[in-house]
């Protein structure tokens, strides 16, 4: 049988939450932190699962817990000269 919650090397999206495993512990600790501070800061290696934890298993239970969130994405095209 395959295994059809592994995605390969794109990130998860809002729309793979039922299938995005693993990372509840995480989870529930940011979402009580933002519950409790204003600003929380996200920080690790690329390709360690920032993205996939935030839009798969954060966003779906802030939605769930009454919070319209605004996912803000910072790039280097906001640095470019035009």
């Amino acid at each position: 049988m395959k295994n059809t919650s592994f995605i390969g090397l794109a990130s998860y999206t809002e729309k793979d939450a039922a299938i995005f495993k693993g990372r509840s512990q995480a989870i529930d600790d940011i979402l009580s932190m933002l519950k409790r501070n204003d600003i929380v800061v996200l920080h690790s290696e690329s390709g360690e699962g920032k993205s996939s934890l935030i839009s798969a298993g954060l966003l779906p239970k802030l939605k769930s817990a009454g919070f319209i969130p605004v996912p803000i994405v910072i790039t280097d095209k906001l640095f470019e000269s035009h």
